[in-house]
């Protein structure tokens, strides 16, 4: 995998790793009642990319070990970190 840098990505615009696709399986998650709809699924999908992107780029500097990286990021993802979720 290599990493982009500034120069190109469009203007406004940063780069996704899954794109439109990633909105659309939040979009169908949240009419399942699978996924918040407190939040657009427009910010879950630049949520998980960012949480993807930070670990690729933590993986590659040997910041993290490669093994169990996605399982890392979807827990972290799906449950945050903290030790036990907070009431709402």
């Amino acid at each position: 995998m290599r990493m982009l840098d500034d120069t190109e990505w469009a203007e406004g615009e940063l780069p996704s790793f899954y794109g439109v696709a990633l909105e659309e399986f939040f979009l169908r998650g949240q009419r399942a009642e699978a996924f918040r709809i407190d939040m657009q699924a427009k910010w879950l999908v630049k949520s998980y990319d960012y949480l993807l992107y930070a670990a690729v780029e933590s993986a590659l500097r040997g910041e993290i070990a490669t093994m169990g990286m996605a399982a890392m990021v979807d827990k972290t993802f799906l449950s945050g970190v903290s030790e036990s979720t907070p009431a709402a």
